[in-house]
């Protein structure tokens, strides 16, 4: 994340108050974390300016971090004016406690020096709580594949920032249970990502969504960590589908048929986010009441069975108006070594919800390139 050095880090120096050794702490603990390349530091150059003086009471690798950040001053404005989310260090407050406010449109996260002094792990690399470890690799391949590919022109220099993180697994529905976890800590920054599991325009989130949105709502609500839910049913209608489309052809001719029987459906439809690609819909699901079947019968048509041998029960129909696709498609997309395959057509009714996700990750988990020698 962008680390903002306040301008009260200067003052309280120059000050020379018994506090001022906190603040000489917390630049320590933030030049090392810079220095693994989990975050980019950032200052007004007369901030920089000031600090200087106080070099020689850092150990010398520390004042190198900050005599090189102020170098690269002029290469990171453009970060820093991108950032939706950044930390401000600053010397005190009237709570030593960190907060959130809103600065110029941008969230900050404001650290006083005695929290980092306490808790130095609140600079490491920030949490990616996700529902499961393949569902956060995907996240942040995802991020990159589409900086890559530049099929969003204005984001594609952010292939050139690395993304730091941890990523921290809740395993489904537990997911919450994680974000309460890490809240009652007070000692990591992050964010949660969870799938919508909406199932058509409309519908209202699945359990593990609206489990996760109470929790990151109910007070007090934590300054360090956010959550979000993406607007698609699952994870798998985020992956291009020039990437899955790849993996079908390699899994086998059924999957590859299957695929090519989806995306004509869906070519030309604004319903890319609700398709269920590993259940598929079968008949049994259309010709219902509910709002579900509705959509899907609108989609797809009414039942073409006959009333005397329509199904019981949607386990017992084995006939699909949409094709499912194999639940490895995810596993298989993260484990290959490359960057998703992206086309200009992949971005077709998920380009929004790329542009959202790209500028969350770019922005709570940016980096910087480790730096080895000083």
């Amino acid at each position: 994340m962008l680390i903002i050095l306040d301008e009260s880090l200067a003052s309280e120096l120059e000050s020379i108050k018994p506090s001022s050794s906190a603040v000489l702490t917390a630049l320590t603990i933030c030049a090392q974390q810079v220095r693994e390349g989990n975050h980019i530091l950032f200052a007004e150059r007369n901030v920089y300016r000031r600090l200087r003086a106080f070099h020689k009471s850092l150990d010398t690798r520390s004042a190198s971090i900050l005599a090189r950040a102020e170098e690269r001053l002029p290469q990171l404005g453009v970060v820093n004016k991108f950032s939706t989310r950044a930390i401000r260090l600053i010397a005190a407050c009237e709570s030593s406690l960190p907060s959130r406010v809103i600065e110029n449109g941008r969230e900050e996260i404001i650290l006083p020096a005695k929290s980092v002094e306490q808790h130095s792990s609140l600079l490491s690399a920030p949490i990616l709580m996700v529902e499961n470890l393949n569902d956060g690799l995907c996240y942040v391949k995802l991020a990159q594949s589409i900086a890559n590919a530049k099929v969003l022109p204005d984001l594609a220099w952010l292939k050139a920032v690395p993304l730091r993180y941890d990523i921290a697994p809740g395993g489904g529905h537990t997911l919450s249970g994680l974000f309460a976890y890490h809240k009652a800590r007070s000692d990591r920054l992050g964010a949660a990502i969870a799938d919508s599991d909406c199932r058509y325009p409309g519908s209202a989130h699945g359990g593990t969504a609206l489990a996760l949105v109470k929790e990151a709502e109910a007070k007090p609500v934590s300054p360090l960590l956010e959550a979000h839910v993406l607007d698609v049913r699952t994870i798998e209608n985020c992956i291009p589908r020039a990437e899955i489309r790849s993996i079908a052809k390699e899994m086998d001719p059924v999957q590859a048929q299957r695929f090519e029987q989806i995306e004509k459906q869906f070519s030309t439809s604004s319903h890319w986010k609700f398709v269920p690609i590993k259940s598929g819909v079968r008949c049994f699901e259309l010709s219902q009441n509910s709002a579900e079947s509705i959509f899907w019968t609108e989609i797809c048509g009414k039942r073409t069975c006959t009333s005397g041998a329509q199904c019981a029960k949607k386990r017992d129909c084995s006939s699909y108006v949409v094709p499912p696709l194999s639940d490895q498609i995810l596993a298989r997309a993260v484990r290959r070594s490359d960057f998703f395959s992206v086309t200009e057509r992949c971005a077709d009714n998920v380009a929004d919800t790329w542009r959202r996700l790209v500028i969350l990750l770019y922005s709570v988990f940016c980096g910087s390139e480790r730096i080895t020698v000083l």
